[in-house]
């Protein structure tokens, strides 16, 4: 089972919050309650035994609520946002030879099966100015950008290529005349992490834990609340693993483990209370 909660830029519940009643636990609020007391647990100390994870839902409507994850077998690893960045490459032409071919490779990276990756820029040098030659292979880059995904400009000799979009990464190399000219000023792409279109894909990659098992085409009309609805641009991911045994009727010694997830927005004042009381941060010593 895999399973996503997300709370918005609130504070971590008050004692005001009761296990007895969920519907007081606030629209958007994380609280977390010990299954043998019913006490909410608080940034005071870390959990010692199984407890309830909830994230309230408007007034008077049953909260999101994971109702036992096991203290013996739970596993936490907590990630924050990352920023994504966009490929840049710069390679310079050297004092070109009348006659002589220069070639500009670029490979697009993470690429599938049957999908192209390569495409190869030449040009032969009629002058011995570089600009001229840099001038002729950033013109025909520029006219496969669209298919490619980059775009290049030139100073002088030399070409700075540049990714389109951010995260995608490709890697740009020398051949015939430019052979072993080393790229510089090299910025590898890289999609952001746990930014909102991440959440929004792990939200749809753990839609069945939510009952939403039939989400082609017309999922987002017969399914009320989906797809999810994700507020803020950064988040902080909580991944809970565990798994909890059969110990009324026990059938096998077979014990199968579980993953939640929790996305808080990076920011909220409930943070700082679910490092404590996940283990990942000691309380605060008065």
């Amino acid at each position: 089972m895999k399973q996503l909660f997300i709370s918005q830029k609130k504070a971590y519940a008050t004692t005001t919050a009761k296990y007895t009643d969920l519907t007081t636990v606030p629209e958007g609020t994380v609280a977390i309650f010990d299954l043998a007391t019913g006490a909410l647990l608080t940034a005071a100390a870390k959990a010692t035994g199984d407890f309830s994870l909830v994230v309230g839902r408007a007034s008077g409507k049953m909260p999101l609520m994971f109702p036992e994850v096991n203290i013996k077998t739970l596993q936490v690893t907590k990630a924050t946002y990352q920023a994504g960045a966009t490929f840049t490459s710069k390679i310079t032409v050297p004092t070109p030879k009348k006659g002589t071919h220069y070639t500009v490779v670029i490979t697009k990276k993470g690429t599938v099966f049957n999908e192209r990756n390569n495409w190869t820029f030449t040009t032969m040098a009629t002058t011995t100015t570089a600009a001229d030659v840099a001038k002729q292979l950033t013109a025909q880059i520029n006219g496969n950008k669209y298919q490619l995904g980059v775009k290049a400009e030139y100073t002088g000799g030399a070409i700075t290529i540049t990714a389109l979009e951010a995260g995608k990464d490709y890697e740009v190399l020398g051949a015939d005349g430019l052979m072993g000219v080393a790229p510089t000023d090299v910025t590898n792409g890289k999609k952001a992490e746990l930014d909102k279109a991440d959440i929004q894909d792990l939200a749809s990659r753990c839609a069945a834990g939510k009952g939403f098992n039939d989400t082609y085409r017309d999922g987002d009309s017969i399914y009320p609340g989906y797809p999810e609805v994700v507020d803020e641009d950064q988040y902080v991911l909580y991944t809970l693993r565990f798994a909890v045994p059969r110990v009324a009727s026990k059938q096998r010694d077979e014990i199968v483990y579980q993953i939640v997830h929790l996305a808080v927005p990076v920011g909220s004042d409930s943070i700082a209370a679910l490092d404590v009381i996940l283990g990942i941060s000691e309380p605060t010593k008065n």
